[in-house]
């Protein structure tokens, strides 16, 4: 997610970027805040000091790593971590164990040709999809509708499916 959140006049006062959707834990987090003034000369007042501890944990990532059970010092990395692969249909419904190990390697694969190639044929079961890990999407290219469903990688431990 990003966003702008303007104060005094309409002049941008926070800008901040999280990660692109689909991938957890996120490639890192940025914040611009343009009121340095306030935070220096009124460090007692209007909650400044609740505003910049809650921004130092959202930046350090505090919360992912309380939900994955991870250590709250280190490096955030992805060793020891199970993901899964889900699909959205009204919801967010987990693959099938095997389908989802077949995409997770197939994601690793992308991952490893720098982007060159986002596009992966995946059979799952009697159908055939083709998903896109750039725009993290399938579509089930047997189906006569050829049904475009968002996916995302989530860690097993965060899945509620």
């Amino acid at each position: 997610s990003s966003g702008i959140n303007a104060e005094y006049g309409g002049h941008p006062l926070i800008l901040y970027k999280d990660s692109p959707s689909g991938i957890i834990p996120p490639p890192g987090r940025v914040v611009v805040d343009c009121a340095f003034t306030k935070l220096w000369a009124h460090w007692n007042q209007a909650g400044s000091e609740r505003y910049v501890l809650n921004l130092c944990v959202w930046l350090l990532g505090l919360e992912q790593r309380l939900a994955l059970g991870l250590p709250l010092k280190g490096a955030l990395t992805n060793e020891g971590i199970k993901y899964i692969w889900q699909y959205q249909h009204g919801g967010w419904y987990n693959y099938a164990e095997a389908a989802s190990d077949v995409v997770e390697q197939e994601y690793q694969n992308f991952l490893k040709s720098d982007g060159a190639w986002d596009v992966r044929s995946i059979q799952s079961g009697h159908f055939s999809y083709m998903v896109d890990f750039r725009q993290m999407q399938q579509t089930n290219v047997t189906h006569p509708n050829h049904t475009i469903r968002k996916i995302r990688r989530v860690p097993a431990s965060l899945s509620s499916s």
